[in-house]
């Protein structure tokens, strides 16, 4: 386990062997911040009035610093085994605003193809490729989070399909 120390709070990570060469796993696994800037917006931002959603949520690295200021935080994330790690971390840290969820946020409802990398870099996919591919659920905020009208942060990195995402999320924003 490892602990990242914030200006007013502590996040604690499990350990994950597989992801130990990922620099932003390795940044927090050795107790530093990843992408620190972000979390002083998530300050400026995020407050207890507002939802915010992590979409492509890796192993909680935004979505558990989001929680400390919005009421809620929706996290996205397809990936099995980060998922789990997602999960393992919400509850290491006693977090009760996070909504996981297994499932990619795109611009339909339907399955999608990843190449599920441990990594934090799947990939949608439509064309056959070599290696394991992994069905998963998609969805579009739209769809998924009609009632949701309090969100004011949205973060987006699933590698390359940010604009798919938008486009599913028309009416939300």
């Amino acid at each position: 386990m490892s602990k990242v120390d914030y200006k007013n709070f502590s996040i604690k990570y499990v350990e994950c062997p597989e992801l130990i060469e990922d620099p932003p796993y390795k940044r927090t696994s050795s107790g530093k911040i990843w992408e620190k800037k972000l979390y002083d917006r998530y300050k400026k931002i995020c407050n207890k009035s507002n939802t915010a959603l992590d979409i492509g949520g890796y192993i909680g690295s935004h979505a558990l610093p989001m929680a400390h200021y919005a009421k809620n935080v929706y996290c996205f994330e397809p990936t099995p085994y980060l998922y789990n790690t997602i999960k393992s971390n919400i509850k290491l840290n006693k977090i009760e605003n996070v909504i996981l969820l297994a499932m990619a946020a795109y611009n339909k409802d339907d399955q999608v193809n990843i190449d599920a990398r441990l990594n934090g870099t799947s990939r949608i996919h439509f064309n056959k490729i070599k290696g394991e591919l992994t069905e998963v659920p998609c969805h579009k905020i739209d769809t998924l989070l009609p009632d949701v009208n309090d969100c004011n942060f949205i973060k987006i990195d699933v590698e390359g399909a940010e604009f798919d995402v938008l486009e599913g999320a028309h009416n939300f924003i």
